[in-house]
């Protein structure tokens, strides 16, 4: 291609880019992305040259990112990069080998898909008007050109090695904070409140439970809907094939815990989490609703799945005037790790914030050693009950997990209410009146508006925000030390098999 054909074809290409892009700020956005993107071509990334993405690819995806950049709609799904386009990672794919095409291919399909769950959450998000701006049908030929570049990629074994360093994910730590705070020094006065919450909460579970005015809360038969996204958004490990339609559908509801949650307030009832005309997001308690998606790790040295569950609470209620952990929406996130015959190996679950680990193991496994780092709450409530589903009995007001045990067991409960199913990625584009879609998380990932006092507290432990909701991929589950929930390695590390030197 000539120089003048170049200019030829960028001047038949812009130009009705511009009369679509009103805003002035969007089209100098767009300028300024393209030629980003042709002062960078080839592009060098992490010392690789990687290969270049088709022209009309490239013009299409500038003009998105220069669209939803002016209106500030990013998604925070996902590792972004903007020296890789339409591709987003995740530590699950930061831990999975993929040495040859094949693997390679496999894993870039999987971050394409994280990419393309981060792009239509922020297509639906973005204002009617500025929708208009674009062209027709832009997330599906978006994730045609990721296909073909995909492909290239695949086949530049150095050009993928690049592309998988540029996606690997940050720790979501704040190291200048712990060095700010004197971490050090903070250690032993945060390990006595972390000492006094983990006493309290393996009393809570040893002790005989006696919920007061307790709602029972089930999930029923998964729609088919709900495969569509959950496969999309699926973070897995090589050796981890999700089961067939019928059977992934099973899967959920067999292993979907029962809820009986204490009540003694509005603030104890789950539901659905809604958008108003102003895009303030609350709790719709009138429809009880359990968000789902599918994950992996390690677990015994292999790869397993896991279903992810989670409910969402209108608040957690001040237990007093100035309760540091009190505020704006509240949560239980259930995972359960299925051995190679779809039993259950183990439970673990935390907040969304990120906080309260706690493990119940149902084969045979104890803590390794803890070098200094926080550990989870073990219990072994539930061990050898690797069939049935499980009951999980929660307080009132904090929504502390005080009890589990294999169904039917529900002492004190009033008959259940029925839960609705929705896929956890529907929280980065919620559905509002008519057309509009609004995002749980800021671009940063966390929910505002759900911050916690304990923030001013806790934040020499280096954890940004502490105790506020955040999306998935950002659950920093210790003060002391580090870990992250979606860590594939984290299990691992915490368990090793009894009587195993």
């Amino acid at each position: 291609m000539t120089l003048l054909s170049v200019f030829i074809w960028l001047g038949a290409t812009i130009d009705p880019l511009r009369r679509r892009l009103k805003h002035p700020s969007a089209f100098f956005a767009l300028i300024c992305a393209l030629v980003v993107q042709g002062c960078a071509a080839p592009r060098v990334v992490n010392g690789a040259a990687m290969p270049p993405i088709a022209a009309d690819c490239s013009v299409l995806w500038a003009t998105w990112v220069a669209v939803r950049d002016a209106s500030k709609r990013t998604s925070p799904w996902g590792v972004r990069n903007a020296a890789v386009p339409l591709l987003r990672g995740s530590r699950v794919l930061a831990a999975s080998p993929a040495e040859e095409t094949a693997g390679r291919r496999a894993w870039l399909a999987q971050a394409l898909n994280m990419g393309m769950t981060g792009v239509d959450a922020e297509w639906a998000n973005l204002p009617a008007d500025k929708r208009s701006q674009l062209p027709a049908g832009l997330p599906s030929r978006l994730a045609a050109c990721g296909e073909r570049w995909a492909d290239v990629v695949a086949a530049d074994p150095a050009a993928f090695t690049a592309v998988r360093r540029a996606l690997r994910p940050a720790d979501n730590y704040n190291t200048w904070a712990r060095v700010l705070g004197a971490y050090p020094l903070a250690v032993p006065f945060m390990r006595l409140g972390i000492g006094a919450w983990q006493r309290q909460a393996t009393q809570r579970l040893e002790s005989a439970w006696a919920p007061r005015d307790a709602r029972s809360y089930r999930a029923g038969p998964p729609p088919q809907a709900l495969l569509a996204p959950l496969r999309k958004s699926a973070q897995l490990l090589p050796g981890v094939r999700p089961p067939e339609d019928a059977h992934l559908l099973a899967l959920l509801e067999r292993h979907a815990p029962q809820f009986v949650v204490s009540s003694s307030s509005p603030a104890d009832h789950p539901g659905a989490i809604r958008a108003d005309e102003a895009g303030s997001v609350s709790v719709d308690a009138t429809q009880p609703t359990i968000y789902a998606q599918l994950g992996s790790s390690y677990v015994l040295g292999a790869p397993r799945l896991q279903l992810i569950y989670t409910i969402w609470f209108p608040e957690r209620a001040a237990d007093g005037w100035l309760d540091p952990y009190a505020g704006k929406l509240d949560g239980v996130i259930w995972r359960v790790t299925l051995g190679d015959d779809d039993t259950v190996l183990l439970y673990d679950s935390i907040h969304p914030c990120g906080c309260f680990h706690m493990l119940f193991p149902v084969v045979d496994v104890e803590l390794a050693a803890d070098n200094g780092h926080e550990q989870p709450v073990i219990s072994r409530a539930v061990a050898g009950q690797r069939e049935a589903g499980v009951v999980v009995g929660l307080t009132a007001g904090d929504h502390q997990i005080a009890h589990v045990s294999a169904r039917p067991a529900a002492p004190g409960a009033q008959l259940s209410s029925l839960l609705h199913w929705r896929p956890a990625t529907e929280l980065l584009a919620i559905p509002g009146p008519g057309e509009q879609h609004v995002s749980l998380y800021d671009r940063d990932g966390m929910v505002a508006g759900s911050e916690r006092l304990e923030r001013f507290y806790l934040w020499p432990s280096g954890v940004p925000n502490a105790g506020a909701m955040r999306v998935w991929g950002q659950h920093a589950t210790a003060f002391v030390g580090r870990a992250h929930f979606d860590d594939p390695y984290l299990l691992d590390r915490w368990l090793r098999p009894v009587n195993n030197p």
